[in-house]
C-alpha cells in the first residue's frame, strides 16, 4: 500500500556506463501520509499504485490496485498537503468487476477527451488466469473499450508477466514490472538491472 506520496520529478532513463553516466539532479518537495483508515465515499483509501493530473477538471486522479473494489479517487494534490474529493468505481463491458478479477496498477488522463486509460497487470494462480490489460474508461468509471492483449503477454502456465506502467500520453506504452518467467536469456545484472519488455 502506497501511503507516502512524494512529489518529486519522474526521471525514467537507460542504464549506462560509468563513462555514460548523467547525474540528474532530483529535488523532494513534499511528503504527505494519507491518515491510516481514511474513508471517502465509504470506501478505505489505500492501495494507491498510480496517479495523472486531469488539466480539464484541475484535479488528480488516483488508482487503487485493491483488488476486492476496482476504483480510483479524485483529489487535490499540492505542497501544502492532499484532499480526496471523491471515489469511482471501475466497470468492465459486463458491468462491476467481481472481487479478486482485476488488479489495478497504472492510470493516464486523455488531456483532450478527459477519459482514463488505465492498466492491469492481470493473475496467474494455480487455478486462476487473469490476462493482463490496458482499457479505457470515462470520466465516471464506466467502461468504453480494451485494448487487445499480445498473445505474448497473456497469462498462461508457466509464464507471468509482470504489473503494467503506462508511459508517455501520445502513445500508449505498457512497460512489464518484472521479465517474464519463460525468459531466462535475460538475466537481471546487479549493476544495470534487467532488460523490461515493452509494448506499444
Amino acid at each position: 500500500m502506497l501511503r507516502r506520496l512524494l512529489l518529486v520529478p519522474v526521471l525514467l532513463g537507460l542504464c549506462a556506463t560509468p563513462a555514460q553516466a548523467h547525474n540528474p539532479e532530483v529535488r523532494f518537495l513534499a511528503e504527505h501520509v494519507v491518515p491510516k483508515g481514511l474513508v471517502v465515499g465509504g470506501t478505505t483509501v489505500g492501495g494507491i499504485s498510480g496517479l495523472d493530473y486531469d488539466r480539464r477538471s484541475r484535479k488528480w486522479i488516483l488508482i487503487s490496485d485493491d483488488r476486492a473494489a476496482a476504483r480510483f479517487y479524485e483529489g487535490k494534490l499540492s505542497r501544502e498537503g492532499i484532499e480526496f474529493t471523491d471515489v469511482h468505481s471501475l466497470v468492465g463491458p459486463n458491468g462491476p468487476y467481481p472481487p479478486g478479477t482485476v488488479d489495478p496498477e497504472d492510470i493516464r488522463v486523455d488531456k483532450w477527451t478527459g477519459d482514463l486509460l488505465w492498466s492491469q497487470e492481470g493473475e496467474r494462480t494455480s487455478t486462476t488466469l487473469i490476462d493482463p490489460s490496458v482499457q479505457f474508461s470515462r470520466p465516471d468509471g464506466s467502461f468504453e473499450r480494451g485494448l487487445p492483449t499480445p498473445d505474448d503477454l497473456e497469462m498462461k502456465p508457466g509464464r507471468q508477466p509482470g504489473g503494467h506502467g503506462l508511459g508517455p500520453r501520445r502513445h500508449v506504452v505498457a512497460g512489464l514490472g518484472r521479465q517474464l518467467q519463460r525468459d531466462p536469456g535475460h538475466p537481471v545484472h546487479r549493476a544495470c538491472g534487467a532488460l523490461i519488455p515493452l509494448t506499444t
